[in-house]
């Protein structure tokens, strides 16, 4: 009992403490990088990064797991900053179908392209674990996050807001499955970006989308 007792004290503890780092104000300055990387999942993500890119602040945008059935035609009609560099400057992947995809791919594509720096676009909430993901997969690679808040996640009052709980409960638990994931797997010797791709793949079927 007691035991049970304190394992959901420490649970709770740490998804107020998660709760409580994600990030709620205006969006911080980067400095400027090699590429911009945004993860889709909210139209506010890849607005952002259109802004980030067309005030210089790379010179190339990758957008990861794109719809198979959005077409550049279409993000360069939705998105009015990307549309002026989408010939020149704006890569897609339609490949990552989650996280860990997102991280593979962009991995493969910084490698391409011989980039060392990358400012991650992606919502606020979704940033520790990206992150987590992405620091795995890369840790020669010089990651700058770029929070994007969201206007359907009232980070504000969180707990009075059911949809908003909801979304940070189930982002919490994917985080520490992601945590232990990666730590398993350098301590056990295990190729961390290798392990990334096999469960990336299509053929992997995951019992949670990450």
């Amino acid at each position: 009992m007691w035991l049970g007792l304190a394992g959901t004290t420490v649970a709770a503890g740490g998804f107020l403490f998660f709760a409580s780092t994600i990030e709620r104000g205006t969006r911080r300055d980067v400095a400027r990088a090699d590429a911009i990387v945004a993860l889709t999942g909210g139209a506010l993500r890849v607005q952002a990064a259109g802004e980030l890119l067309a005030s210089g602040k790379a010179g190339r945008l990758f957008i990861t797991g794109v719809n198979p059935a959005t077409s550049r035609t279409d993000i360069a009609r939705t998105f009015a900053d990307i549309a002026h560099f989408m010939d020149c400057c704006v890569e897609l992947d339609y490949e990552a179908a989650n996280t860990i995809g997102n991280a593979v791919q962009t991995r493969q594509w910084m490698d391409r392209k011989g980039y060392r720096s990358l400012i991650l676009v992606t919502s606020a909430y979704h940033m520790p674990r990206t992150m987590l993901e992405f620091e795995a997969i890369m840790p020669d690679i010089q990651i700058s996050a770029y929070p994007v808040v969201s206007d359907t996640v009232q980070l504000d009052g969180w707990w009075a807001d059911g949809s908003t709980f909801r979304i940070l409960a189930g982002e919490y638990v994917k985080f520490l499955f992601a945590w232990m994931r990666t730590r398993l797997a350098v301590y056990a010797d295990i190729s961390v970006p290798g392990f990334a791709q096999a469960l990336a793949s299509r053929h992997v079927v995951l019992w949670f989308k990450t």
